[in-house]
């Protein structure tokens, strides 16, 4: 019931016209989420993302618009947009993850227990992110089955994790 589409390598209108395609061949049940992984400024996402929702074309969230250390950036980007953003590579530690707490610069935070250094780590980044309000998803880089399974475990133990991305095991010939 989610599809994340990587956004950032083309063109804005390249992006666009592929997104539109997408949700007109899958209607309106899918969620459509976007990772544009460092890919814009802060300028062509805030372009870029008001021009996905002028279309409405139901975008759940777009993940790191922006350069990971560009975090006046992402911030600019979040207030000047209705869609929701995630904060990803901007958060490795939970220093990190205090930053963009206490600025403000995200609506949301994808925890990665490989990022983060393991789940201790995860947990700091999440228990800030929880007494702050903001809600997270636990995402996964390229792990093995139970690399995801411990990830899974960290992501159903938490409240305000309300998302997941557990696609790496996928991405494997073998595990």
């Amino acid at each position: 019931d989610v599809l994340k589409i990587k956004v950032g390598k083309d063109s804005i209108a390249t992006d666009i016209e592929r997104i539109k395609e997408v949700r007109r061949r899958i209607g309106n049940k899918i969620k459509l989420r976007l990772d544009a992984n460092q890919g814009w400024g802060k300028k062509e996402a805030i372009f870029a993302i008001r021009k996905l929702e002028d279309l409405d074309l139901g975008i759940e969230l777009v993940e790191q618009p922006v350069k990971a250390w560009d975090i006046a950036g992402l911030k600019q980007v979040t207030d000047h947009v209705d869609t929701l953003i995630m904060a990803d590579e901007s958060i490795f530690t939970p220093r990190q993850a205090l930053e963009v707490v206490k600025n403000r610069s995200a609506d949301l935070i994808n925890i990665k227990l490989m990022k983060a250094g393991g789940i201790y780590q995860a947990q700091m980044i999440n228990q800030l992110a929880e007494a702050s309000g903001i809600e997270c998803m636990v995402g996964s880089m390229i792990e093995t089955k139970v690399g995801i399974t411990a990830a899974a475990h960290f992501a159903a133990s938490k409240r305000n994790i309300t998302r997941f991305d557990f696609d790496a095991p996928l991405m494997m010939a073998k595990d």
